[in-house]
């Protein structure tokens, strides 16, 4: 990743001139490529998303402002539109890695799960929502914070924190049924 002060710096060029966008790409393209491939499993279509994803970055750099809020967020925001794109168009499956640790202490289960237990956890998480179900990605698989679970989806850090113990409750709830 680029120093705030580089990137600042890197944006504000590629901004008069779009060949100097490649550092941009470069500091980024893990954080996308981890981002797209988690999500859709497919290498040949996540390297086609990946580059679509960069394209519009690069097409819409104009529009970015610094405003305290790093350029990975904004980035990860367009990741996450094109990526939701494709999915509404069919072209593919969106798939959820699990990772259980912090959502097991979060749900408050005894020690590891079962394969029963396992079985119902992801059978509600398939329930929940694509908006639900992304948050408690970010959250408890991807391990980020509030506030960056906020910036990516564009919510106030305290928003994030609220939506997230709701969801929690609703999964507690659904497990104890």
């Amino acid at each position: 990743m680029l120093s705030r002060e580089a990137e600042v710096k890197q944006i504000e060029e590629a901004k008069k001139d779009p060949s100097k966008f490649g550092p941009i790409y470069e500091a980024y393209f893990h954080l996308i490529a981890g981002y797209v491939i988690n999500r859709i499993h497919d290498f040949e279509n996540a390297k086609d998303l990946i580059q679509e994803i960069f394209i519009k970055a690069m097409l819409h750099i104009n529009k970015y402002q610094h405003r305290d809020v790093p350029f990975k967020f904004w980035l990860l925001r367009i990741a996450r539109n094109e990526l939701y794109n494709h999915v509404k168009k069919k072209e593919w499956t969106r798939v959820v890695q699990y990772n259980w640790d912090l959502l097991e202490e979060e749900i408050e289960l005894e020690n590891t799960l079962t394969e029963k237990q396992t079985n119902m956890l992801i059978a509600v998480l398939n329930d929940l929502n694509d908006a639900d179900l992304e948050i408690i990605e970010l959250r408890y698989f991807e391990k980020r914070s509030f506030a960056e679970v906020g910036e990516i989806l564009q919510i106030t850090e305290n928003n994030a924190k609220v939506k997230t113990y709701r969801i929690i409750e609703k999964i507690k709830k659904e497990l104890k049924k």
